[in-house]
C-alpha cells in the first residue's frame, strides 16, 4: 500500500468516525430534549415538583433546547388536564386545555 493509498483509508476511517459520532450527538440531544419536555410537563401537573434538587438547575442548563422541534408531523391527537384534574386525550383540540400534542412513533 502507498502512502497516498494508506492516507485516502486513514480520512475515510475518519470520515465514518465523524459520521458516527455526529449520530450519536444527535440522538443525545434528542434525549434531552426530551427530557426536559417530560420534566417540564411533570412541574406543570404538580408544581411541587419544580421544588425537586435540581429540576430548577437541568432546566435552566438545557433552556437552549426550549423551542427545539423533534418531530415536523401533524399531531395525532392532542392532551392535557381538564378542571377536575383528569387526564383527558381526543384526536382533535376540541377544548383549550388539550395543550400537549401527540405524535406517533416511529
Amino acid at each position: 500500500m502507498t502512502e497516498i493509498e494508506y492516507l485516502r483509508q486513514l480520512l475515510h476511517e475518519i470520515s465514518l468516525d465523524w459520521q458516527i459520532t455526529q449520530q450519536q450527538l444527535a440522538d443525545s440531544k434528542k434525549r434531552e430534549v426530551m427530557l426536559r419536555i417530560a420534566v417540564e410537563y411533570c412541574v406543570a401537573q404538580v408544581p411541587e415538583f419544580g421544588t425537586v434538587l435540581g429540576i430548577e438547575e437541568a432546566l435552566a442548563a438545557t433552556a437552549d433546547l426550549k423551542d427545539v422541534i423533534l418531530c415536523h408531523a401533524e399531531p395525532v391527537g392532542w392532551c392535557g388536564t381538564s378542571g377536575v384534574g383528569e387526564l383527558i386525550v381526543s384526536k382533535s383540540k376540541v377544548w383549550n386545555f388539550l395543550t400537549t400534542p401527540l405524535y406517533r412513533a416511529q
